[in-house]
């Protein structure tokens, strides 16, 4: 599993601007060479069990969640076996080691899963779009280097911040 390390310092200040202070930052994870497809969410929750600091695995998207592994599995992405668990798991029983074969069927199908802004909250709702603007050129600048073939983006509004900078051909293939 792979992250794009050098944007971790940068992420962690906005955190620190943004997030809830007890939490850490959550950042993308997959393929990060050129990926098939990079899915962009909103931000990520304390629901994320990787948001707490006495989490030692991979700081990604969704560990220790549910429904949004629904869209992955759907897809073809993730095998039963591993759904199955993820269904079945309570967020406290996702271990290191699962987290890590979750993260490898995404880097082995292509994919790289990250969120416009990484600051964790204690729940889910939405950023001020000030937030989301203060964040926008790190987005910018992972997409250059993660080089997706297409972004999908989901939220409220992040197809359209995600879209204003094209520097990919995105909209192209959107």
């Amino acid at each position: 599993m792979k992250q794009v390390i050098q944007l971790h310092k940068k992420y962690d200040e906005l955190q620190k601007k943004y997030g809830e202070p007890s939490l850490s930052s959550i950042y993308g994870a997959g393929d990060i060479d050129n990926p098939k497809v990079m899915f962009v969410f909103m931000n990520p929750t304390g629901r994320n069990i990787a948001s707490e600091p006495s989490w030692t695995g991979l700081r990604a998207p969704w560990i220790g969640t549910k429904q949004v592994w629904d869209i992955f599995y759907n897809l073809g992405f993730l095998n039963e076996d591993i759904y199955k668990s993820i269904k079945e798991y309570k967020s406290e029983d996702w271990s290191v080691d699962f987290c890590n074969q979750v993260y490898s069927k995404v880097e082995d199908n292509s994919l790289y899963i990250t969120n416009l802004a990484k600051c964790t909250q204690l729940d889910a709702r939405p950023l001020k779009n000030s937030v989301f603007k203060d964040y926008l050129d790190l987005m910018f600048k992972e997409i250059e280097v993660v080089n997706p073939k297409i972004v999908i983006s989901f939220g409220n509004g992040g197809r359209y911040r995600i879209r204003t900078y094209d520097p990919l051909g995105v909209n192209e293939m959107l």
